[in-house]
Formats: C-alpha cells, sequence, structure tokens
C-alpha cells in the first residue's frame, strides 16, 4: 500500500512550509462514508489486527499541539499494533514498529480512516519499552545513513501476516535536502521511485510466491498427524528427511569428514602397477572423506536446482524435514547456522556466514563448473556479488527454495527446550487432536477389537484425553488418532496394549491417582495385569482386562450400540435399551443451541423437550436426513415422516407425537432420544450441547 508521500521522510526541508511528516496516511477519501478505498489497504489491516496489543499499553500524539494520549484515553484509536518483524528493502530491522488505526473525529473528515505511524508513538507493557523514534534510529543505521540523511519511505506491506515490509527511497545517505516547496519535492521523488521500481534491485515480480512459509515446525499432541500432514503438501517434492535425537550433532547434521573405504591399485617397490593374470591387483584403504549429512545434501540440491532453472523462472523448491526436532538440542546441532535462518523478504538468507575450510572446499567440489542465471537478480539484493561466493564455497547462504519444516511433539518438550530466539525464526502450525479423515473428507472409522467385541477408537480417544486433561492438568499428553496403526481399520488387542496401555500406564499416569480408570474391581489393574503367560510359555494378552478398563471409561461395543437399529421385535430392542441403561445411566437436564433460550426437561417430559429441539434445529434441516438416522422401535423409525401402524394400535405401549410434518415416538428411553439429538448434531453440525447425569 502506497503512503502518503511525504508522511514517514526525513532530512528534507521546503523553502515555503516547514516540510514536517504527517505520519499517517488515510485509507479512503470519499466522502462522506469513507471506505476503504486504497489498494492493499485490507492486508495491511488484517496484519493489524493479528499483531494487535491492548491500547492502554500505547502512547501517541494525536491533535494539534503535540500532547501524548494514551490510545486507551482517545475514542478515535481502533486498533494498535506492534509488528516485530520489519524489513526495509528487504533487509530485516532487528526492532519492532508500531502503527495505530485512527477513526478521526474532526469536523472536516468525521469518521476518515487512516494509520498513524508517529516517531512519538511508544510502546510499554511489562518491562518492554519500544518506540517509533528508536526504529527510525535503528532502520538508518541498517541502511547505512547518517543521521542528516534525506531518505523517505514511500510503500508498506503485510506478509505472512506479522511480518512488515516497507521500501524507502535514500535520496541522499549524507545530508539533507531542501526544496523550493511540496511540488517540487514532489515531483522530484516520484521521479526516484519510477528510477527505483526499474533498477536490477528485485521488487514485487520477484518476491516468493510460495504460499507455505520457509520455515515451519508443526508441533502437537503424538497421533495428531504432524508427519503425515508434511508428506501430503510435499508430495512428488524433492524431499531430505533427518530425525533429530540426543545424540545429534552439528556434524550428525551437516558433515564431517569419515573414514570410507575405497579400492586402490597394488604397486611394486619401483611404483609399477602390479599386473596378474591381465588383471591390475587392487586393495581396500582406508581413507578420510567430507560425508555430507541431511543439511548440506539440501542445501546443495537447493543451489544446483537454481543451477538448472533458466533466467527469471522458479527454481524447484527442495524441502529438508526434520523430524522430532525437539529430541536434539538445537542449539548444538546447528551451531553458527543458526544465523541462515533469518530470511529476508525475497526468502534468502538476511545474514550469510562465512565457511570454514573443509566445508569450503566440499562446496566448492560440489558447485564446480555451476553457473546461476538468475545470479544478478541474486546479487541485487545484497548490492554484491554473493552468488560467486557462494559457488566458491567462502560463504552459506540459504536459498528461497529451500524450505526447512520440522515435527515436534509436545509430550516430548522437555527433552530439549528450544530457547525463544530460535523459536522466533519459526512459523509454528498446531495440528489439533481430530477425528482421522481420508483424502475425501471421509472418516476413517477405527476399531479396537477385543474379545470379538469392536469399540469405537475415536471415542476412546475422547474420553481417555478428557481423563488426562483432568487428572494431569495438561494438554501435553494427550494422543491423536493416529497414534497407533490400525490394519484394515482394526486395532487389534496386542497393540492397543502394548501401545496404548504402556503409553498411559508408565508415561502418562505414572504418579498419578488414576483409581477410577486402572481398576478391576477392589482390586488396582496394573498393567502387568493385561498380559498372561500360556502353557508353552509364551505371552498373551488377557482381552478381558481391555474391556474392564474400557468399561471403566464408560465405552460400550459397537455391537450393542447398533443392536438398537437392528431390525428385531420389541422385546429385544427393550433389553438393548436396558443394557445401554446400565452401561451409561444418564437423564437429560437441558439442552442448548446456540442464539436460541435453554431448553430444561425439568420443565416438561423428555419428549416434550426433545420435540422442541428437533423445532429450533428446524424441520425443514431434518427432513433430508431423516432416513439416515437409525433408531427404531418395533421395526418402526423412531422419527419418520407418516405414521406406522404397529404403533398406532395402541397395544405396543408406544404412542405418537407430531412436530411439522415429523412423527415422533413418544415412550422412548431417555438414552434413545439423547443419542438421536447426538446424531443430528454431527450431521447438521449445529452446536447443540446436552447437559447430562
Amino acid at each position: 500500500m502506497n503512503l502518503d508521500l511525504s508522511s514517514f521522510a526525513f532530512g528534507t526541508y521546503l523553502n515555503s512550509g516547514t516540510g514536517t511528516p504527517s505520519w499517517g496516511t488515510a485509507l479512503g477519501q470519499s466522502q462522506p462514508a469513507y471506505k476503504f478505498t486504497y489498494p492493499g489497504a485490507e492486508v495491511i489491516l488484517i496484519g493489524m489486527v493479528y499483531c494487535s496489543v491492548p491500547l492502554d499499553r500505547v502512547s501517541l500524539p494525536l491533535g494539534k499541539g503535540g500532547r501524548i494520549y494514551r490510545a486507551s484515553e482517545l475514542d478515535e484509536c481502533q486498533i494498535a499494533s506492534l509488528f516485530r518483524k520489519v524489513y526495509i528493502n528487504g533487509s530485516r530491522i532487528n526492532y519492532p514498529f508500531i502503527m495505530v488505526l485512527v477513526k478521526e473525529d474532526s469536523a472536516s473528515h468525521p469518521g476518515r480512516k487512516s494509520i498513524k505511524y508517529s516517531d512519538k508513538i511508544t510502546y510499554d507493557d511489562n518491562g518492554e519499552h519500544f518506540s517509533n523514534a528508536e526504529f527510525i534510529s535503528q532502520a538508518r543505521n541498517v541502511l547505512g545513513l547518517k543521521e542528516e540523511a534525506c531518505w523517505f519511505v514511500y510503500s508498506i506491506e503485510v506478509y505472512n501476516q506479522d511480518e512488515l515490509h516497507m521500501s524507502a527511497v535514500v535520496v541522499d545517505k549524507d545530508n539533507s535536502i531542501e526544496y523550493e516547496n511540496s511540488s517540487e519535492r514532489r515531483d522530484a521523488w516520484l521521479d526516484l521511485i519510477e528510477a527505483e521500481e526499474g533498477t536490477d534491485v528485485p521488487k514485487k515480480d520477484f518476491l516468493r510466491e510460495s504460499i507455505y512459509p520457509l520455515q515451519q515446525i508443526y508441533f502437537g499432541a503424538p497421533g495428531t498427524g504432524k508427519s503425515y500432514e508434511i508428506n501430503r503438501l510435499t508430495d512428488g517434492k524433492e524431499v531430505i528427511r533427518t530425525t533429530f535425537h540426543p545424540d545429534s550433532d552439528y556434524s550428525t547434521f551437516v558433515g564431517a569428514y569419515k573414514p570410507t573405504s575405497v579400492e586402490i591399485p597394488v604397486r611394486d617397490v619401483t611404483g609399477k602397477v602390479i599386473i596378474e593374470n591381465g588383471q591390475k591387483v587392487t586393495e581396500n584403504r582406508i581413507v578420510y572423506e567430507f560425508v555430507e549429512q541431511a543439511f548440506l545434501q539440501a542445501y546443495t540440491k537447493a543451489w544446483k536446482a537454481y543451477a538448472n532453472a533458466e533466467s527469471g523462472t522458479r527454481p524447484t523448491e527442495q524441502y529438508l524435514v526434520i523430524e522430532e526436532i525437539n529430541r536434539g538440542n538445537c542449539a548444538q546441532i546447528f551451531g553458527d547456522l543458526f544465523q541462515l535462518l533469518d530470511r529476508n523478504l525475497y526468502g534468502f538468507s538476511d545474514y550469510p556466514i562465512t565457511a570454514d575450510k573443509d566445508m569450503k572446499k566440499q562446496l566448492a567440489k560440489a558447485f564446480k563448473d555451476l553457473t546461476i542465471a538468475d545470479a544478478s537478480r541474486i546479487n541485487g539484493i545484497y548490492k554484491k556479488d554473493v552468488v560467486s561466493q557462494v559457488l566458491s564455497g567462502e560463504i552459506l547462504l540459504l536459498p528461497d527454495n529451500l524450505f526447512i519444516w520440522a515435527t515436534m511433539n509436545t509430550s516430548d518438550q522437555s527433552l530439549f527446550p528450544i530457547d525463544s530466539a530460535f523459536k522466533r525464526r519459526w512459523d509454528w502450525k498446531y495440528i489439533p487432536i481430530s477425528e482421522g479423515r481420508t483424502e475425501t473428507g471421509e472418516k476413517l472409522g477405527w476399531r479396537i477389537k477385543v474379545s470379538g467385541n469392536e469399540y469405537d477408537w475415536c471415542q476412546f480417544m475422547n474420553k481417555i484425553n478428557h481423563e488426562i486433561g483432568e487428572i494431569t492438568k495438561s494438554e501435553d499428553k494427550k494422543i491423536g488418532y493416529f497414534f497407533c496403526k490400525a490394519e484394515d481399520g482394526i486395532i487389534n488387542a496386542e497393540t492397543f496394549v502394548g501401545k496404548v496401555i504402556f503409553y498411559l500406564w508408565n508415561d502418562v499416569f505414572k504418579d498419578q491417582d488414576v483409581a477410577n480408570i486402572f481398576n478391576d474391581g477392589d482390586n488396582e489393574l496394573k498393567f502387568s495385569d493385561f498380559y498372561d503367560a500360556t502353557a508353552e510359555g509364551k505371552t498373551k494378552i488377557k482381552e478381558d482386562k481391555i474391556e474392564v478398563f474400557l468399561k471403566n471409561l464408560g465405552i460400550e461395543p459397537i455391537s450393542s450400540q447398533d443392536s438398537k437399529s437392528k431390525d428385531t421385535d420389541g422385546n429385544d430392542e427393550e433389553i438393548a435399551d436396558e443394557i445401554a441403561q446400565r452401561q451409561r445411566k444418564e437423564s437429560l437436564i437441558s439442552i442448548q443451541i446456540p442464539n436460541y433460550p435453554i431448553i430444561y426437561t425439568k420443565e416438561s417430559t423428555v419428549v416434550d423437550s426433545f420435540v422442541k429441539a428437533l423445532t429450533t434445529i428446524g424441520i425443514e434441516n431434518i427432513l433430508p436426513i431423516v432416513d439416515k438416522l437409525k433408531y427404531q422401535r418395533l421395526k418402526c423409525p423412531v422419527i419418520s415422516t407418516q405414521k406406522y401402524q404397529t404403533i398406532e394400535n395402541g397395544d405396543s405401549g408406544y404412542s405418537y407425537c407430531q412436530a411439522g410434518s415429523l412423527f415422533i415416538i413418544k415412550g422412548c428411553k431417555t438414552y434413545t432420544y439423547i443419542r438421536i439429538l447426538e446424531d443430528l448434531n454431527e450431521m447438521l453440525n449445529v452446536g447443540l450441547t446436552l447437559e447430562t447425569r
């Protein structure tokens, strides 16, 4: 978004007028609504919301007189934002910048929205103090300007919602400039902007186009599908994968000299090669060679991709994937490579590092005879010839086609804590716990098979995660849908005990009181209780103990759940209902649907509350899916668009009530109505909440 031309300018004076910056840009000038009309304003506003801070922590001058106010004291102040990632002409400024969105309350421009960025704006919070005046000083140093230099910022952009990028023109890096009037200055500066945009210095046409972050850590509970997500996104791409562990270090990640065996000819005392039966005699000898590890392999492949790309075209993307990044000591493993993780606007390292002697020799060998067609563009970013230094191995510099992605289990974060400086150089993507689905969005429907019965794996996951949260007061130890593997959708007893029970017993609940989960009547259900030995001395899973464990969590077999929907006679249905009632003794207290009054069952019968809930959800919404509802009584659906004589004759003990064009069987167990509401909530996603007891 272009700024008002002289609103963010320094070292400039006018013979007629003061030349003082206005320190703001209006986002729309059309009265009376003052809607956002500046191109790119919406992206700036999204970034400001993402980087917003409380108004009472920001101070700024507003109006004439120069008085400083807390932003929270002024009705005009809408949003205050602190951008911690700021770049000018692609160079990182290691200091935050503050902007405030203001809705003017003046007689001349009532309601006009403007972005303010005065040098007198400050931010204070818990010992942190930042000011735009100090930012300007830091920016001047990065650009290599004297305090009197004449320069101005003419455009700002926001990338990835939290990166603020400024485009600036340096008029004179040493001295201030005086103009006759604002028109003369305006014409001169517009020419400079046009000239700047027309040079070889990279501008918007050369910005990194990928929608994915260059450095990203996928984190979450074990089994949430972090590696799966990376595999999905990098399918068909160039990928090099490594795994960190406590013994990982710089040499195992980057490269080092290692002994290798080579075959060489045997020579006699005169130095001649010995020939026997027409063949050279050879022997194996141990020599030391530099062996590239994952980082250097990905690094060299990324630059070779640049060498294979034509000028102006994008090179092939290269991915370096680090599994379990926090299981290794990142400071030790990355070493000085840490500096390379600061990327500029164009995706290249902000700060190249010097290669040591051994690495320089290896890189020069790897890049021998390579040429980069896009060298002038890359060199333009740094205003010097960095490409030749890269190809000669003198420096290391990450190119914009090298992506470094990693996974991290939150349950393992105590192994090697990652310091905040390292964290800031990565984007973080949380993978939540959710039900597993196929590529087309269909539920996987995994089941636990025990003693011939099948249990819903997703239901177990939700139940045990609730217990983990309640008992440990932590999200770290919860399990994801892919915590263990299923074969043809079935998790067998051995896998369940060996993976899940073992993890819960030895890791999650090791020092916790979990008598309500791990109990077998009057006795504690210990991990060893899940195993037995056969007459032949082989290990055997005691599946009945798994059933006890699942019952303690209130999980019933799917076969028992499904029996309510089978086409059976009334007695079988009642028996199934009684079993369900014993396994889940619930009464319905209330039904809550967003934006509607709570339906309390104590004010009416359960079936009346059920009918009221159906009406609130919307009969028109239920009609298209009514045939998918599985619950029946006497072979008749509990909800239908017609009455059935079996129910109507009155001998069954059931009867009908009506909700619009739907007929509902009265007299079912409370549990049945609860399950129907749960199914409707899942099918229609209405946000329904049931309070049961």
